[in-house]
């Protein structure tokens, strides 16, 4: 069985000084912490490590879990079957990545161990490997030694300028696994919008729980922020909130590199925020229990790095994320503060969502959410709300779209299409305002 382990700093480049405890790495480039794959004799796996510091070094990745957990998954694989990662018989069965994608991921596909989407992502991940470890020379290539066929699709464009290039071309692979389609709407499957029993049962497990967390599912839930978004929200965010033209119970916040709030591809958008919730925050922003939070992440922004100086200092005494976290919260206060004065890990956030699920599961409820999915009914509750006022779909879906921060129209699209098979869905967004804020009402008295 092969070996993931997650290591400290790796640094590259640079005057390595031996002398210092620590070691000290000068005028160097710290690139966080990296998996490491280790095989059954804990060998370590060259090829796939590079790799790794290649996506970390080069493609400027932050996060390459997706990527370690696809090739111990190949690697594991590979191992069970006594199989060599870069020898490729001519026959198709009986190359390691043809025997992977149809022995082990169709097969647990089949065996409902893996989804679709994740046995398509681990595919393409070991794809994406041996092209850059072909391009980089580790193993022979020809006609008669390969690893796949490299193929073209021909994909038709639905997007606004679908009439003037109908059709585009991708590169692929024979490798590929196709996502199974709704027949109906062309879309894949995956929106769980919670349904009304199911959030009812959410609110009134959200009573037991800190009132950040509590806060941080409010904020998804009604404002449809991914959960590094809700967690990193910023004090500066927050002030720059303004009354909707022509409301009083909707506020809009922009969220985004400006004012510090991590979104994804670092996009500025500007979401929507009910009043109350927007007073709650405010509210908690000046609470005690945050300010003495706030202490603890003041002193330790101090004692690091020196709060004017955090990143000249070549000292290493934290791992790089918590010293780009304490960075950025120098520079803009995030709201959210753990116990022990550093800011909220959206890791941790999920990893307590996981247990509001059990204890829902355990109280003889089906609930099988995940924290992404409050944030998905935000979309199909407002979007439904939208429809039902009498907003023209086009524009309602513009609406949700900027509010959502889709890269693509086909994203937000997948909502629509939901909301038309799904034509018993008839609460609206203010039922789910009035059943996640009953957490909040119960947690006060």
């Amino acid at each position: 069985m092969a070996y993931l382990i997650k290591s400290d700093d790796v640094h590259i480049g640079g005057e390595i000084i031996t002398e210092t405890d620590p070691i000290e790495f000068l005028n160097g480039r710290n690139l966080g912490s990296l998996p490491t794959i280790y095989d059954q004799n804990w060998g370590y796996v060259a090829p796939v490590n590079h790799w790794f510091i290649h996506l970390k070094a080069n493609k400027r990745l932050e996060n390459l879990s997706s990527y370690a957990r696809a090739l111990l998954h190949y690697w594991n694989f590979l191992e069970s079957e006594n199989l060599i990662w870069d020898v490729f018989p001519l026959a198709k069965g009986l190359k390691p990545t043809y025997r992977y994608r149809n022995d082990k991921l169709l097969k647990s596909v089949k065996a409902g161990e893996l989804a679709y989407s994740t046995a398509n992502t681990y595919m393409t991940h070991v794809v994406q490997f041996y092209l850059w470890a072909a391009h980089e020379r580790y193993y022979h290539i020809s006609e008669k030694h390969k690893p796949f066929e490299i193929e073209f699709v021909r994909i038709q464009r639905s997007d606004m300028l679908a009439h003037m290039m109908p059709k585009f071309l991708v590169q692929t692979t024979d490798l590929r696994i196709r996502t199974p389609k709704d027949s109906t709407s062309k879309n894949i499957r995956g929106l769980k919008p919670l349904a009304q029993i199911a959030l009812t049962h959410l609110a009134l497990h959200l009573r037991n729980v800190s009132c950040e967390f509590r806060l941080i599912c409010l904020l998804a839930a009604q404002s449809g922020l991914r959960i590094q978004e809700a967690s990193g929200l910023t004090l500066a965010a927050l002030e720059q909130s303004v009354q909707r033209s022509g409301s009083i119970t909707h506020f809009e916040l922009t969220i985004g590199p400006s004012n510090g709030v991590p979104t994804k591809y670092n996009k500025t958008r500007t979401i929507e925020i009910t009043s109350r919730l927007l007073s709650d925050l405010k509210t908690y922003a000046i609470s005690e229990r945050r300010m003495c939070r706030l202490d603890k992440l003041l002193s330790k922004i101090e004692f690091h790095k020196g709060i004017n100086d955090i990143k000249k200092s070549h000292s290493f005494h934290v791992s790089k994320e918590k010293l780009d976290a304490l960075t950025t919260a120098q520079r803009y206060e995030p709201l959210f503060i753990s116990q022990q004065g550093n800011p909220y890990d959206p890791n941790t956030i999920g990893s307590r969502f996981g247990e509001v699920r059990r204890s829902i599961i355990k109280s003889g409820i089906q609930f099988e959410h995940k924290f992404h999915d409050l944030r998905c009914s935000y979309a199909t509750y407002r979007l439904h709300s939208l429809l039902e006022a009498g907003i023209e779909p086009a524009n309602a879906l513009s609406l949700l779209m900027g509010w959502m921060g889709h890269k693509n129209e086909s994203t937000t699209w997948k909502y629509l299409q939901y909301l038309k098979r799904k034509e018993a869905l008839k609460e609206k967004i203010s039922v789910l305002d009035s059943i996640m804020h009953q957490a909040l009402e119960e947690a006060d008295e």
